[in-house]
């Protein structure tokens, strides 16, 4: 459902910007890379409707992120992702879930996605999620063969302060 939010969005957009002719390549790169966005959630959804393993996964990682907030905020019962949260970890999940025969999905591999919003605006919980999922994924996919360094996390301090 969110990529097809996510996508009829990009559609509307881009049917209303009236740009001038030397601002009118930049647009169709946006566009592009918006659409290859939509996409990949898209794709990944239809991953979790196929392998069970990472529908546990995902359920697993709700369950754990959903856990550290109610921790954090006793009166909370239900987990809710911002849009923006979601399309993050979907966006990302089809390339942890496919396996090394799927050429296309192993080059998103090599792309750097980034998850920029103010501060306070949920970036921990999104990226924390997908670190879940992953582990959840490996150890449920691979047994003890996915145990070991699945996330490398750096924070930088002085770029919070």
């Amino acid at each position: 459902m969110l990529p097809q939010i996510y996508g009829d969005w990009v559609e509307a957009q881009l049917r209303e910007v009236k740009l001038k002719p030397e601002l009118q390549e930049q647009a169709e790169r946006h566009a592009k890379n918006a659409r290859s966005v939509n996409r990949r959630m898209t794709e990944t959804v239809s991953r979790l409707a196929e392998d069970a393993d990472a529908q546990a996964a995902f359920r697993l990682a709700n369950r754990a992120i959903l856990l550290q907030r109610q921790w954090s905020f006793p009166d909370e019962d239900d987990l809710v992702w911002r849009p923006f949260q979601l399309g993050f970890m979907l966006l990302t999940m089809s390339a942890i879930i496919c396996d090394d025969s799927d050429e296309k999905a192993v080059r998103e591999r090599e792309i750097v996605d980034l998850l920029w919003f103010p501060t306070g605006g949920g970036k921990t919980e999104a990226y924390l999620g997908l670190i879940a999922f992953t582990l959840f994924f490996r150890r449920l996919k691979l047994g003890d063969t996915g145990a070991g360094v699945s996330a490398l996390m750096r924070y930088t301090l002085r770029l919070l302060t």
